[in-house]
């Protein structure tokens, strides 16, 4: 079955080894190029190969989060229910409200970014 992404394994495999191949390229030049040319080349080149890797990863992520929230869409769909919209009109990513019958958890005494009372 393919993944729901539409980005099958090898496919991503190819793309974080290009990313890494192009950081080991800039390590060679570095290497391999004298004076502060090579240097210069090796940082410029190893910085494109990182973000690369970087990028992915973040793809990846945003990927695997938009999987879970479609898959929680479709979810809530099943039992009857949808997913509460946000202001701007696109779905809210907030959980929906409990079933009857079960409370919310208590709130805490002091949220965050408030100062603590002095009693």
């Amino acid at each position: 079955m393919p993944p729901e992404d539409g980005l099958n394994r090898s496919a991503r495999a190819i793309r974080y080894g290009l990313a890494i191949a192009v950081v080991i390229i800039g390590i060679l030049c570095g290497a391999v190029i004298p004076g502060t040319t090579g240097g210069t080349i090796c940082t410029a080149v190893v910085g494109i190969g990182l973000v690369g890797v970087v990028s992915l990863v973040f793809y990846d992520v945003g990927l695997t989060e938009d999987r879970d929230r479609d898959r929680m869409r479709r979810r809530l769909e099943r039992m009857g229910e949808s997913l509460p919209s946000s202001p701007n009109g696109s779905p809210s990513t907030a959980r929906p409200h409990p079933p009857e019958g079960r409370e919310r958890p208590p709130r805490p005494a002091r949220l965050r970014g408030h100062r603590r009372r002095l009693r």
